[in-house]
């Protein structure tokens, strides 16, 4: 559901609870300045009015109090993801050095990582496929991986050792 779509029920609760809250005190003060007292259908009328500002008031608090929490949650999530894009890059960075990948090299590993095809990295690089299909053969070699698939797994698993170390602190 979009802020827009909560904002505007948010809205339309309070109108509620305004016209219900006015047409209450409206009631109580015509009962007061003409001193009559109240039938039994109007006490029952009252009744539920005084139910429905209750209702829509608690509704509102909650209301508010859940769209503050989701905002906390949201909030903690994109730190969360900012974090964890930050030991990615960290992650990624360490062992491309540890593996001695030239500036090239790990250029195309994180296109490998990033899942684009031979043709696509050659055409983003600006290189033939040739040099590409190298590059992919010296990544994989320097990395100890059998394959591409092997090379995103041995990495994968790097990040969430690192990862689940970075939690454990």
């Amino acid at each position: 559901m979009n802020q827009k779509a909560v904002i505007t029920v948010f809205g339309m609760k309070l109108v509620a609870l305004l016209f219900f809250v006015s047409d209450v005190l409206m009631d109580f003060r015509e009962h007061l300045w003409t001193d009559t007292s109240y039938s039994s259908e109007g006490l029952i009328h009252l009744g539920f009015e005084v139910f429905a500002v209750s209702a829509l008031a608690g509704g509102l608090v909650v209301s508010g109090k859940y769209v503050r929490l989701l905002r906390q949650k949201t909030v903690k999530a994109e730190q969360s993801l900012y974090n964890l894009k930050q030991d990615f890059d960290q992650l990624l960075n360490a062992k491309f050095a540890v593996w001695g990948l030239t500036p090239a090299e790990a250029s195309v590993g994180l296109l490998m990582l990033r899942g684009f095809a031979t043709a696509d990295i050659a055409s983003l690089r600006n290189t033939k496929i040739g040099t590409v299909k190298m590059q992919i053969h010296k990544v994989l070699q320097k990395s100890n991986a059998a394959s591409r698939s092997d090379f995103a797994a041995i990495f994968m698993d790097e990040f969430l050792d690192f990862a689940a170390e970075d939690e454990l602190l």
